[in-house]
């Protein structure tokens, strides 16, 4: 059962108090949590809302929420011209209502091999995240044939690794806007 091992883990997490501490109601990791400002969360698919055990505990336990599969494309696009957001809005909206959040702040390693950048955002490209940003520095690399590019993004930096012709064919310059390509597969790792 889901819920079992949910118990255990937050046994775990819980401390030397063990398993029955962590089972009574009294325990709430997402108090302490908050009380910490810090997110103690789950990932959880929209069939989870209806087991008598999970949802209760999602609820008690957690302040955030992450979409197991019901927010990727397959879930959500399953057949040409159609397309389905039931799962991940009854998720989204138990969320809410259950004071979780969705779509919070999260930190997330980007490996400069896995960043590519463009004068220009794509179409009919397979790569899935593309986020417009500025040209901070150009900096060489351990290898003579490559280039260390940060682009600033939002308030992030993100490194980009480029052969040092690549940079120069895209006339990469400080303050020159780009736009930092990540493929999704990047992300899940």
């Amino acid at each position: 059962m889901v819920h079992r091992g949910l118990l255990v883990l937050i046994a775990a997490v819980a401390g030397p108090l063990g398993a029955a501490v962590a089972a009574s109601a009294a325990i709430s990791l997402r108090h302490d949590a908050q009380r910490a400002g810090l997110r103690v969360g789950m990932a959880a698919e929209p069939r989870y809302l209806d087991d008598a055990g999970f949802a209760p505990l999602l609820a008690r336990q957690a302040n955030a929420v992450t979409f197991e599969n019901a927010a990727k494309w397959a879930a959500v696009h399953p057949s040409r011209h159609r397309y389905d957001f039931r799962g991940a809005d009854r998720l989204a909206l138990w969320a809410r209502d259950h004071g979780l959040a969705v779509g919070s702040r999260a930190r997330v390693r980007l490996l400069a091999r896995d960043v590519s950048l463009a004068r220009a955002p794509l179409t009919d490209t397979s790569i899935g995240n593309q986020l417009p940003g500025t040209v901070e520095e150009i900096a060489a690399d351990e290898h003579e044939g490559l280039a260390l590019v940060r682009v600033r993004v939002g308030g992030s930096p993100v490194v980009a690794r480029l052969t040092r012709r690549s940079a120069h064919t895209l006339g990469l310059a400080p303050g020159m806007p780009v736009w930092a390509q990540v493929k999704t597969v990047a992300l899940m790792e």
